[in-house]
C-alpha cells in the first residue's frame, strides 16, 4: 500500500491540486484552547443574544429555524421575540417577511406590547383607554430599531442586498426571514431540483450570517396532521438537509384552541438540535387576544 502511493507522488502536483490540506489534532485544539481561554478571561458574552426564554440563546453566525404544523403562531412567536429585542435590549432587528404588508405586522405588536385585543385595534372598537394604551406604545414602536423588507416572491438577491443594506446603515444585529418559502428559487424550483436549490439556499444563508456576524433565523412551514401532533425530526424526512445545514432547530406546539375566551394557553418550545447550548423543551405562554407569546416562568 506504502508503495502505490508512493508512486502516485509522481502523478500529482500536490501543491498545485489541494485548496486545503489536512491537519492535525495539535493545530485544532492550540486553536480551540487560546479561543477558550480568551473567552474566560474577558467573561465575553459578545457572542451570544440573550432571547428573554431562559436558556434559549441565539448564537452569533448562527442558522436557525424554527418550524411549526399551520396556523400554530410562528410568526406571532417571532414577533413577540422581535419586541423583547427591539424594545427591552434596544437591540437593531431586520425583519423579512415576503408580501406581508407591513401594516398588519405594525398591529401585530401594538397587541403583543399593548396587551390591547387584536380584533379591537383592527375594527378600531376600541375604549378610550385601550386607545391611549395603543398610542403609548406606537410611540415606543417609532423609535425603536426594526426595520423590513417584505418584496413579495423577493429573489435570494434582492434578499441579500437589503439585508447587507440594513446590516451597514442600521447595524442590524439579528435577521428573521418569516416565510423562507416564498423566496422566489424555492418557488421556482421543480420536484426534480427542489432539494439541490433548497441545499444551497441554506448555504448561502449560513455563509450570510457569517459574513454579517449575526443569527439568522427562519420560519419554516412542517406538515398538518389530522390530530395536530407534537412535531418531531421526522417531520423533517423530505428535507433532511435542513436539519444538516442549521445550527440550531426549534420545533412551536400547542393544542389548537376552541374557545378563545382563555387568558392564557400553555404552549412548549421544543428544541431538536442545538450545536451550542442545551436540548429540552421550553415551556411557554400562548394569549390568543393578542397573540402573544411569553416564557412560563418556573411556579
Amino acid at each position: 500500500m506504502a508503495e502505490k502511493i508512493e508512486n502516485k507522488q509522481d502523478e500529482i502536483n500536490w501543491n498545485d491540486s489541494l485548496d486545503y490540506t489536512y491537519s492535525s489534532i495539535k493545530d485544532t485544539m492550540f486553536e480551540t484552547i487560546t479561543f477558550i481561554e480568551g473567552r474566560y478571561r474577558t467573561k465575553s458574552r459578545d457572542e451570544v443574544i440573550e432571547t428573554g426564554i431562559r436558556w434559549l440563546e441565539f448564537c452569533k453566525e448562527d442558522l436557525v429555524i424554527i418550524g411549526s404544523r399551520p396556523a400554530i403562531g410562528k410568526t406571532s412567536f417571532i414577533l413577540s421575540l422581535t419586541s423583547e429585542f427591539i424594545i427591552n435590549k434596544n437591540i437593531p432587528v431586520g425583519l423579512v417577511t415576503p408580501g406581508t404588508i407591513e401594516r398588519d405586522i405594525g398591529i401585530r405588536l401594538l397587541a403583543i406590547n399593548s396587551e390591547v385585543p387584536i380584533q379591537k385595534i383592527r375594527s378600531g372598537m376600541m375604549r378610550i383607554a385601550e386607545l391611549k394604551k395603543v398610542q403609548e406604545v406606537s410611540n415606543v414602536l417609532f423609535e425603536a430599531p426594526l426595520y423590513f423588507y417584505d418584496e413579495p416572491n423577493c429573489s435570494f438577491k434582492n434578499l441579500k442586498d437589503n439585508v447587507l443594506k440594513m446590516a451597514l446603515e442600521e447595524h442590524i444585529q439579528l435577521l428573521f426571514i418569516d416565510g423562507f418559502k416564498y423566496i422566489q428559487e424555492i418557488i421556482d424550483a421543480d420536484t426534480e431540483n427542489y432539494r439541490i436549490r433548497l441545499a444551497k439556499l441554506l448555504t448561502e444563508l449560513k455563509s450570510l450570517a457569517m459574513e454579517l456576524h449575526i443569527p439568522i433565523i427562519l420560519s419554516l412551514d412542517l406538515p398538518a396532521t389530522k390530530n395536530n401532533e407534537e412535531p418531531t425530526i421526522q417531520d423533517l424526512r423530505k428535507n433532511m438537509i435542513i436539519a444538516d445545514k442549521a445550527d440550531k432547530i426549534l420545533f412551536l406546539h400547542r393544542n389548537r384552541l376552541y374557545d378563545y375566551r382563555v387568558n392564557y394557553q400553555d404552549a412548549e418550545l421544543i428544541t431538536i438540535k442545538n450545536t451550542a447550548g442545551p436540548y429540552g423543551t421550553f415551556p411557554l405562554h400562548f394569549y390568543p387576544i393578542t397573540c402573544k407569546f411569553s416564557y412560563k416562568e418556573d411556579n
